[in-house]
């Protein structure tokens, strides 16, 4: 669709990839689906957008959630160095 067209329709040529469940696993790891919605239940891992009874996450919701990831990860390393360094 062209850019002219987009805007004539109200198509946002920005739409971010959906993922469904059986997708996830590049992004989390985990085989068991059933797993990821206990993650949902305790808040530890985004909640899916609904469309009619499918569920799908948004890429940049996952990516959020990977770099929290990655920043509570480089935090732990951090204050291990800081502890270690402090007890010699």
């Amino acid at each position: 669709m062209s850019k002219q067209a987009a805007q004539t329709t109200g198509a946002d040529s920005s739409l971010e990839r959906l993922y469904r469940v059986g997708e996830l696993t590049q992004f989390h790891g985990y085989k068991d689906r059933f797993y990821v919605y206990k993650l949902i239940a305790q808040g530890l891992f985004p909640r899916p957008v609904k469309i009619g009874h499918i569920s799908a996450w948004l890429e940049s919701d996952l990516i959020k959630w990977q770099r929290a990831r990655i920043a509570e990860r480089d935090a732990k390393a951090a204050a291990d160095t800081t502890e270690t360094t402090s007890e010699k």
